[in-house]
């Protein structure tokens, strides 16, 4: 068995072609790979009632082309395979190992669910105003671009937890992202200063980042009133992800 992660398992992918040996051997690797496969040769029929995640088309003999429009417009993900690339689609070039054919759907997934997480969090309100308290300057940049690249452009970024205290206090930012090692002040002393100072329906989400990954710090960035918790380094999908986890649970 090709083992998959878990944002492929249960998708459901719909194999067109002509040679029925070849058709019932993908299906039962997918299923043995943990997709729920739905095998068909030229059927307008389970187009129509069903849905589909992949439509994998084997290109030898066929006329694919109205299918994979149609299948493309209801938001299914089309692949062909044959010898020759389709520029249109998406492709495997044959001949193939299974194990491949696998391990290309399984980035396909991948990919989709990193641009899912990607447009949920792209500036759903642009306007919205973000601090950054860092005293690594290169840090600050790092961080500052990210937010850039998601449509973020109103941040403001300051050196340590004492400047954040007075830049909070002074404007209504909707999120910090706090370092917790700062020279004057850490954020933790900052964020409990913020939590006591400022009204609560002006409060900020705060976001520790720190280079410590131990349940302890985890525990005080949380216990100071932190929502919280990104350890250094980070890439942009983990950063994301964590921006989008604590929408859930504080509005903006």
């Amino acid at each position: 068995m090709i083992s998959t992660s878990a944002s492929c398992v249960g998708k459901k992918i719909l194999i067109i072609g002509q040679n029925n040996t070849l058709l019932s051997v993908i299906e039962n690797n997918c299923k043995a790979s943990g997709f729920a496969t739905v095998q068909s040769r030229n059927s307008d029929e389970l187009v129509e009632n069903e849905k589909f995640d992949i439509a994998l088309f084997d290109l030898t003999g066929i006329a694919y082309m109205p299918l994979a429009s149609k299948l493309a417009a209801s938001g299914c993900i089309v692949v062909t395979a044959g010898t020759l690339e389709d520029c249109k689609y998406q492709h495997l070039k044959k001949p193939f190992k299974l194990s491949t054919m696998v391990c290309f759907f399984e980035r396909i997934f991948k990919q989709e669910h990193k641009e899912s997480i990607s447009h949920a969090f792209l500036a759903p309100n642009p306007s919205i105003h973000i601090l950054v308290a860092e005293d690594n300057l290169m840090n600050q940049r790092v961080i500052v671009k990210m937010l850039q690249s998601l449509g973020y452009y109103n941040v403001k970024t300051v050196e340590n937890g004492e400047e954040a205290v007075k830049a909070v206090t002074d404007y209504p930012f909707e999120v910090v992202i706090m370092d917790v090692m700062m020279p004057l002040m850490g954020g933790i002393e900052a964020t409990q200063l913020i939590r006591k100072k400022i009204p609560a329906n002006l409060q900020p989400k705060i976001v520790a980042l720190t280079a410590n990954a131990f349940q302890e710090d985890k525990n005080k960035c949380m216990e100071s009133g932190m929502d919280g918790f990104l350890t250094k380094p980070f890439n942009k999908v983990e950063f994301i992800t964590f921006l989008s986890s604590v929408a859930e649970t504080r509005s903006i």
